[in-house]
């Protein structure tokens, strides 16, 4: 396209001869086709994609374990010495609350905490990456609308809470710094690429720090499947000893099949994992995308490969899939 245009405009240079005027005319020309040229949004649409594959994924993963964790709850807290109903009495009434006044709280409670936390996080990722996705389009957001979107993601992330782990930040996560919004205001107002690049870029510090508080909470939340399976199959082992053959046979099913559902799981939490800490990177690619080929960035292609494999995964998951010794 730039060579098309300098064919253009060399007529103008031949009228012109070659004067100064020519000249300056014909560089401005070509600085401001290569400034304004518009932008490949197909990383953007497949990065908002990625990103929005890898929070279902999340929220269902957790949603299956805080499942397993309830249930597992319900069957033994009646068979536990000294169990009181009123012990599971909510003590806090604020809207969403789940704290009861037995202490220490039930392991399902503390899944359910990660997963609200999770939420919250990828509610605020996504809605970058789907602003992101907007600006790299022809037709521009309204400045007014960037506003509100700008500061509904910092809303977001500010909002998180530390509600599973002290190496959260109690604070909360900005996922746009100050610096970024100046550039897309930027961006907005002369349709610079390099100011789109050097917001992507000012914000890399703010997704790391997403993509670690997102995997501190799959760290802690695969920890307590551990515990989770360990007690599952431990019962089974108890019960072997006094079963006779038929029960017997039973177990070897229900073992079997508790195994099976705990590496389905396990495997989702790995890839997860993984995702998280591809994350940056395809982040820092992206900004790398606005003046390269996307077919160069090799990061932006391993999320996308990593989201196929998620939203794979997710579809093998069933809440069925773990049993309940009797």
């Amino acid at each position: 396209m730039r060579q098309r245009f300098v064919r253009i405009l060399m007529p103008a240079v031949l009228v012109f001869g070659r004067s100064i005027v020519a000249g300056a005319f014909l560089l401005g020309c070509l600085i401001i086709l290569n400034g304004c040229r518009s932008i490949d949004s197909q990383p953007f649409q497949q990065f908002a994609q990625a990103v929005e594959q890898s929070s279902q994924s999340v929220d269902h993963v957790l949603h299956f374990n805080q499942q397993l964790a309830q249930q597992d709850f319900i069957k033994n807290f009646p068979r536990q010495a000294g169990a009181r109903l009123s012990a599971l009495k909510l003590n806090d009434t604020s809207p969403g609350s789940l704290n009861i006044e037995l202490k220490p709280p039930p392991l399902f409670i503390a899944i359910a905490q990660s997963r609200k936390t999770m939420q919250r996080l990828n509610s605020a990722f996504e809605r970058y990456v789907q602003l992101l996705a907007a600006l790299s389009e022809p037709a521009l957001i309204k400045s007014g609308d960037f506003r509100q979107l700008s500061s509904a993601i910092n809303h977001l992330g500010t909002d998180v809470v530390k509600a599973t782990d002290s190496r959260l930040p109690s604070a909360g996560i900005k996922l746009l710094s100050q610096s970024a919004v100046r550039a897309m205001m930027l961006y907005l107002r002369h349709r610079r690429r390099t100011d789109l690049q050097h917001a992507i870029t000012a914000n890399q510090d703010n997704i790391s720090k997403y993509a670690a508080a997102a995997l501190t909470i799959l760290r802690l939340t695969d920890d307590q499947l551990k515990v989770y399976y360990s007690k599952q199959a431990g019962e089974l082992v108890r019960q072997w000893r006094a079963a006779n053959y038929r029960t017997r046979v039973k177990l070897v099913r229900d073992m079997l099949k508790l195994n099976m559902s705990y590496a389905r799981v396990r495997e989702i939490m790995t890839a997860l994992q993984q995702f998280y800490r591809t994350m940056p990177q395809a982040n820092a690619a992206l900004a790398d995308s606005i003046t390269r080929p996307a077919s160069d960035l090799e990061a932006l292609a391993k999320l996308n490969r990593q989201a196929d494999t998620l939203k794979r995964l997710n579809k093998t998951l069933s809440r069925r899939l773990l049993p309940l010794p009797r």
